[in-house]
């Protein structure tokens, strides 16, 4: 159970990483769009 819980974790650790990226990709213009930052 512990095992899944840190998986759980890491999985919603990159998730949002994965969305920081995004928005900071998407700030330098690339993707620029009032739709991203949500």
């Amino acid at each position: 159970m512990v095992t899944s819980l840190i998986h759980s974790l890491y999985l919603y650790s990159a998730f949002l990483n994965f969305r920081t990226l995004k928005v900071l990709y998407s700030d330098e213009g690339e993707l620029a769009s009032p739709t991203t930052n949500v």
